[in-house]
């Protein structure tokens, strides 16, 4: 009822309205001029109001409030508001976080890396240009679930300027789109480490009571290999044996992560003690040292197989196990199970890779004009093995079998001088190079505390060194 009164309303104003400008019209034949006058004094008053002064605001054009107003209600009244500026606009932060972007995605189980950025848009070309790049420093494309990569945009382009995500090794990887391509850059995370100190009786075995006295499987590997040299830890180690060992927690956000290296160790065997201590050179290699600056590091190993038994001994009159006669064993023979990695005592070129009678698959080494080495019964070569090669000592040449006359899975070692098998048990190998000048000063200086701790049993020694530090993952 109310809309009828009103449409009926306007509907009569509308119809006065018309009749009063037909009047206007009859009364003045020249009403053309008057709305000339008129409009001209309109805009005249619109100049002079509007551009009374530099501050003075605008016509605007109406906001979207009073629109939807007029929309909603025929009989509103749009008042014309012009909108201000939003604080937020002036605000710096506003205006870097519009220019910024950032997307985060997490790595699920199925992706790769190919597929995380061809979702934001990468040209197939692109993601090829970028692997490239990641692997030209040293990267892996590997992706892991759980894997979170952060991606900046450009909110004018929608293309993504750059990424960046942290690798499972605790590295930092980051891409930018340049010029050219792209730039990758692999780079270190910030990490603490605390040094930590053990010590451990030998009851049961190396790696039973180390682990007992707290140190990891890598750490105790490290320990056996810090002085492979002096000692058999098939052969020599006895009950009673005890080991001190420092080293390094390495921390990164307050989180372990892992043991890092051996800082200094002690090993008692028997009636003899050895120490070693770490000591890095400005080229950044590594090397073990006595406390007077002789490598621990010879020109051959103890032994080229880990943890493993000795089944038989060098003899020259020893009853053969298959062909069941009296003769020679002109080596060592070290029992382990079958695939168990075998090592290169020193380091030399491979003289001979093949089978070789009763010896089976066989390795020799050639280490220089003098010594050689037998590796035999093999029941696999290292892959990629070929004779001429040179090897480096500890690198691994072959597995454990039991090819040729062997009853079961063994290494036969000889150690060969001038050509004539010797007892390799009994051989003196000679030292590699000791430090000497400023290397040994700077080596002893660096290494009183660790020696003081060692000699004395006392952790205590460390305070100076056992405070967190920054550093970079070994």
């Amino acid at each position: 009822m109310g809309n009828t009164r009103a449409v009926t309303y306007r509907r009569g104003a509308v119809e006065r309205t018309t009749e009063a400008l037909e009047l206007f019209m009859q009364k003045h034949p020249n009403y053309l001029l008057w709305f000339a006058i008129g409009f001209v004094a309109l805009a005249l008053l619109y100049i002079i109001t509007g551009s009374s002064g530099d501050d003075a605001e605008q016509p605007q054009a109406p906001t979207v409030a009073s629109a939807m107003a007029l929309a909603n209600n025929e009989d509103a009244i749009a008042v014309m508001v012009p909108e201000k500026e939003s604080p937020l606009s002036r605000d710096p932060s506003f205006s870097q976080e519009i220019a910024q972007q950032k997307i985060h995605v997490t790595v699920q189980s199925g992706d790769s890396l190919g597929k995380i950025l061809g979702n934001q848009g990468f040209t197939a070309q692109e993601i090829h240009d970028i692997a490239a790049g990641i692997k030209k420093e040293d990267g892996h494309v590997t992706i892991f679930p759980g894997e979170v990569f952060e991606f900046i945009k450009d909110p004018e382009t929608g293309v993504i300027t750059e990424f960046n995500t942290e690798t499972p090794a605790h590295k930092t990887l980051r891409v930018a789109r340049v010029e050219e391509g792209f730039a990758c850059e692999l780079a270190d995370k910030a990490t603490e480490t605390e040094e930590m100190f053990k010590t451990g009786t030998i009851n049961n075995s190396l790696f039973a009571d180390a682990s007992k006295a707290g140190l990891s499987d890598r750490t105790i590997m490290e320990l056996a290999q810090l002085f492979q040299w002096e000692i058999d830890f098939a052969l020599d180690i006895r009950q009673g044996d005890s080991f001190k060992v420092i080293y390094d927690d390495i921390y990164m956000d307050n989180k372990r992560l892992r043991a890092g290296p051996i800082l200094a160790a002690e090993f008692v065997n028997g009636s003899r003690t050895l120490r070693g201590y770490r000591y890095e050179h400005e080229d950044g290699t590594v090397g073990y040292y006595t406390e007077d600056g002789e490598s621990l590091k010879k020109a051959f190993l103890k032994a080229p197989v880990d943890f493993a038994r000795i089944s038989s001994r060098f003899q020259l009159a020893r009853k053969h196990p298959v062909l069941h006669k009296i003769r020679a064993h002109k080596g060592v023979d070290y029992a382990a199970a079958r695939g168990t990695p075998i090592k290169a005592t020193g380091r030399g070129r491979v003289s001979f890779m093949g089978w070789k009678g009763g010896y089976g698959r066989t390795v020799i080494v050639q280490h220089n004009a003098q010594h050689s080495t037998l590796y035999a019964h093999m029941n696999s070569f290292a892959k990629g093995l070929k004779q001429g090669q040179r090897v480096t000592q500890g690198q691994v040449i072959g597995a454990i079998g039991s090819t040729g006359l062997a009853t079961g899975p063994h290494l036969h070692y000889e150690f060969r001088l001038n050509g004539t098998q010797v007892d390799p048990l009994k051989v003196k190998f000679p030292n590699a190079e000791s430090l000497a000048g400023s290397d040994k000063q700077k080596f002893l200086k660096q290494i009183a505390a660790h020696k003081l701790a060692l000699v004395s049993g006392d952790s205590s020694q460390l305070a100076a060194n056992a405070s967190h530090h920054e550093s970079n993952l070994q």
